[in-house]
């Protein structure tokens, strides 16, 4: 929001990178969303990445069936953790993690998700020719 804050309606139509939306299809996501902002007064795009690497984790330590690190790092590597606040998260060989990534537009003062697709999603609004900013 301090984007927002800081340019008024002059970020209209910026595109942006992200995590995270509360606005995503994956489970847990507008109740996570809404909670982050009752306890905090403010909205996130990185709480879902958080919370959806928190799940991986303890889906993790089930698929290990122990704590034994040498067997949790495997089934980190061999699975595909579904249902989280991420999507499906699948970590690589060297350990890094793959899950969908999301660019989002400012419209309103707010970070509308652009993309990953989804049916009924926010379509990006290109900017009208002739915008002049607001210092002319």
């Amino acid at each position: 929001m301090g984007f927002w804050n800081a340019l008024g309606k002059d970020a209209q139509y910026v595109l942006a990178d992200g995590f995270w939306s509360e606005d995503f299809p994956y489970p847990g996501s507008k109740e996570l969303g809404r909670k982050y902002r009752e306890k905090y007064g403010k909205h996130s795009v990185f709480i879902g990445l958080f919370y959806g690497v928190s799940q991986t984790l303890f889906m993790a330590i089930e698929k290990a069936g122990t704590l034994d690190g040498a067997k949790f790092r495997e089934a980190v590597l061999t699975h595909e953790f579904k249902g989280t606040t991420m999507g499906d998260i699948k970590y690589r060989k060297d350990g890094t993690g793959s899950c969908p990534p999301a660019a989002f537009q400012w419209w309103d003062g707010k970070l509308m998700p652009v993309y990953p697709f989804t049916e009924g999603a926010w379509k990006v609004r290109l900017a009208p020719r002739g915008i002049k900013d607001s210092n002319n």
